[in-house]
């Protein structure tokens, strides 16, 4: 159902060619940025690869940019992984790594995170997600205290999940959206809303913004999964 209550004509999924049209465009990008023709490769498999497990989750239109954001992410991380070791290459001895202390920290930013994000959602939608996340209850008996039906409470949760997944992501990288576009546009990306992607120019968006074309990655490998279930620690 649209926003409007009304029924959606489903829009046409991404077929094979769809994909295969990619690889030359995706070559070029990488191959201009990478000189290891191996790791150039590789590059672009990866990037085919998760363009094709995003494919049902975004509209046809979208796939060009999110391979292009995809691709460009892909190369960042690798140049990343280089200089970390051109920096280390010097060490005669690899001192230890202070892994415990380490995760500790990450997790005390991603419990900060967590709060942040729920603090973002209305006082019904937080109340709803606890008691569906946290306490087990279920979605009939939540629909009969909100007066709603079961079916109506599942799609609550759902668009609640999308937004805290968004909420999430910014206050972890301690973002704040540069455009009013960038919230809407992330949602859409974060609840696999193909139409609402097209409503929002979501493709053009991603190529313009820096801030959703990273942050985009991590909402669409969520697509990778087989559940629609928040991977957050509430």
């Amino acid at each position: 159902m649209s926003a409007a209550g009304l029924p959606e004509t489903p829009l046409e999924p991404a077929r094979p060619a769809d994909i295969a049209a990619l690889i030359p465009l995706v070559r070029r990008i990488v191959f201009s940025r990478v000189a290891n023709q191996a790791v150039a490769d590789d590059l672009v498999q990866e990037t085919l690869v998760r363009v094709l497990a995003a494919a049902d989750r975004v509209e046809t239109g979208m796939l060009e940019p999110y391979a292009i954001v995809t691709a460009r992410n892909l190369v960042s991380s690798q140049w990343q992984q280089q200089d970390r070791h051109q920096r280390n290459q010097h060490r005669i001895l690899e001192l230890p790594t202070p892994r415990a202390l380490d995760e500790d920290l990450l997790a005390r930013e991603e419990h900060a995170a967590v709060a942040s994000a729920l603090g973002r959602l209305s006082e019904r939608e937080r109340q709803t997600l606890v008691a569906h996340e946290v306490a087990g209850q279920d979605t009939r008996s939540l629909a009969e205290e909100l007066g709603l039906t079961a079916g109506a409470v599942a799609a609550q949760l759902n668009r609640t999940r999308a937004r805290l997944r968004v909420e999430y992501l910014l206050a972890l990288e301690r973002a704040e959206p540069v455009t009013d576009r960038c919230r809407p546009v992330l949602f859409a990306l974060s609840i696999g809303d193909r139409r609402r992607q097209r409503e929002v120019d979501a493709a053009r968006h991603l190529l313009e913004c820096d801030l959703c074309a990273a942050l985009s990655q991590s909402l669409m490998d969520r697509g990778q999964r087989s559940d629609n279930e928040a991977r957050i620690r509430i």
